[in-house]
């Protein structure tokens, strides 16, 4: 009887548990992330890079460009000259269209 009465407990304070913390009450405060394909409010603040002179340090401000890419792309310009456009850092190997989409705001070409 003892045993029954342990798992009855424990089979309430479960479900009990279970129905807090998925209530509506609980969700409705957690953040939420964006829908797939927009943009991020921070990824349209700041100054905008041109990316035919910035150094490293300054590519490597861009969202999802570390030291290593951020390298690559002045190697690139440095073999085949300025980019004419914001779409051409994509022949980057590495640069694909979700860092592009990320960043296409803050990219300048002038």
């Amino acid at each position: 009887m003892k045993k029954n009465m342990v798992w009855l407990l424990l089979s309430l304070v479960t479900a009990f548990s279970f129905i807090i913390f998925t209530s509506p009450a609980m969700t409705a405060n957690a953040p939420q992330a964006p829908p797939a394909g927009t943009l991020s409010a921070d990824a349209t603040i700041g100054p905008k890079v041109n990316i035919n002179s910035a150094d490293v340090e300054t590519l490597c401000t861009l969202k999802g460009i570390g030291p290593a890419l951020a390298l690559r792309i002045k190697e690139f310009r440095e073999q085949h000259g300025p980019f004419k456009t914001p779409e051409d850092v994509t022949q980057v190997r590495g640069v694909g269209e979700t860092i592009l989409e990320w960043n296409k705001n803050l990219i300048d070409v002038k």
